[in-house]
């Protein structure tokens, strides 16, 4: 659980800090999925599959080389389509209008003004949010 913790932790860090390395916590918490399951080999192809669709639906938008990312940049991850639950389990789950449906559904049971959780809308736009907030 603390493994688990830690790395969520880390991932928030790095999303709510633009960092273009979001992805390494994700890796030790994959390792650690594997690790647990007793179906490793099953665990092995579904995972290597959802890598595979994943790199064909959503490709890098900016050019990851060995040599890294200069460290000052920051990754605008504002334009990047949402990637819902459903596909990582289901291969057919992706179509771009089907993803804008599941999005706007979402974004419809979610309300700023009772969910004590999220930021108001006035309060987003006055910290820089472009656009319209909870609106897609």
């Amino acid at each position: 659980m603390w493994v688990t913790s830690s790395a969520i932790e880390d991932l928030s860090w790095n999303f709510n800090n633009k960092s273009f390395y979001i992805h390494e916590p994700i890796v030790g918490i994959a390792l650690l999925a594997e690790y647990i399951t007793p179906e490793k080999k099953l665990f092995r192809e579904w995972f290597t599959d959802v890598l595979k669709r994943a790199a064909e639906v959503y490709p890098c938008r900016y050019n990851y080389s060995d040599d890294g990312v200069n460290e000052k940049e920051e990754y605008d991850y504002s334009s990047e389509p949402p990637v819902f639950r459903e596909f990582f389990f289901d291969s057919d789950s992706y179509d771009e209008e089907v993803v804008k449906q599941r999005a706007n559904i979402f974004m419809q049971s979610v309300k700023d003004d009772n969910n004590p959780y999220l930021r108001s809308s006035e309060e987003m736009i006055e910290l820089g949010f472009n656009g319209t907030p909870y609106i897609l």
